[in-house]
């Protein structure tokens, strides 16, 4: 039985430099309670699971301490799910934070929605240099309930900025891939063929962290892991592949926007190993891997400039390609981005 409005799944990992700043984000009087925070410690060797449980101890009707031996981040949405109890669900990094104002606003308005998916608006803050960029999603109207397929028009939404209903996550085959990075990818798409309904509210949530040489979006952690992210690449294509037929346009496009992110983001961490055949034939295979299962993705993918350059070059400028991200790279790292 749902006796919250939000449930929020924090997976928390050796994260005790953050952890109080995140956690702090969700001390706010006017909503504590109407909301759940469940932090999964995913066997973390620092000090994060104590200093999360002095928020438990201290406000038990918010927050719940899980901890668990190390599973990855889709093993922390898969318990959160299990013994999630608010009415909407959303999941937050162990090293970002909510804004105050805008949390309480998407609280107040979860108490009325009835939607599928709330979309709220996010901003990327720099670790470096503290700047913030806001993602901000333009509606006719907002706060209105829509058909998914009639309102959506190929934003990316990722997870920073959905909140799906709980029961949704609850009755389907929500089992996201354990030990394994990228898994956001599968928590934004395996519920896409059940949605229904999608309202927007023009308020800016999430707060996230970027610039942090450990994250898996940087050039490092790609990098590094660059077979779980072929892993998950692949694995979503064949589950596109799979439920198409019974998606409406809306819901493939929003498929075909991801993925070709997601394509475009291998590419890139291709292109960052050193030059070699092996990678070169790493890069081949996965655009005919993606080609071959999912055209439309592959089409779609079209409107990166690199990925169009490579492919019109019939990929000959694979090596220059290679060289030249590494120096852009090199620049942003300068400037700190």
């Amino acid at each position: 039985m749902m006796n919250k409005i939000l449930t929020i799944s924090i997976a928390a990992y050796n994260i005790e430099k953050y952890v109080n700043e995140t956690l702090d984000s969700f001390v706010i009087p006017e909503v504590m309670d109407d909301i759940e925070i469940i932090l999964v410690n995913d066997g973390s060797k620092d000090g994060t699971g104590k200093l999360a449980r002095s928020y438990e101890a201290e406000y038990p009707n918010t927050f719940i301490i899980v901890d668990k031996e190390n599973g990855g981040y889709g093993s922390t949405i898969n318990t959160s799910v299990e013994i999630a109890s608010g009415k909407y669900f959303k999941t937050v990094d162990g090293d970002d934070w909510v804004d105050r104002q805008g949390f309480i606003k998407l609280v107040e308005y979860l108490k009325r929605a009835e939607t599928d998916i709330v979309v709220t608006n996010y901003s990327r803050v720099n670790d470096k240099t503290g700047k913030q960029i806001p993602t901000v999603f333009k509606i006719r109207r907002y706060e209105t309930a829509f058909d998914f397929s009639e309102a959506y028009t190929g934003q990316e939404l990722y997870m920073q900025s959905i909140a799906f209903k709980t029961d949704i996550l609850k009755r389907i085959d929500f089992h996201i891939t354990e030990h394994c990075f990228y898994t956001d990818i599968e928590y934004i798409l395996r519920p896409m063929p059940y949605i229904k309904t999608i309202s927007y509210l023009n308020q800016n949530v999430y707060m996230y962290r970027v610039a942090v040489n450990e994250q898996s979006m940087s050039v490092k952690g790609k990098r590094k892991h660059i077979d779980e992210q072929l892993l998950i690449l692949k694995k979503m294509c064949g589950y596109y592949a799979k439920h198409s037929e019974l998606m409406e346009d809306g819901k493939k496009k929003f498929f075909d926007v991801i993925l070709s992110g997601m394509l475009k983001s291998h590419v890139t961490a291709i292109l960052s190993l050193r030059v070699s055949t092996n990678a070169k034939k790493r890069l081949l295979e996965i655009e005919r891997t993606v080609k071959k299962e999912c055209p439309s993705v592959f089409k779609e993918a079209y409107r990166y400039k690199t990925l169009t350059a490579l492919r019109r070059t019939n990929y000959a400028l694979y090596s220059m390609g290679s060289i030249s991200y590494k120096i852009y790279q090199g620049l942003l790292s300068l400037t700190g981005r």
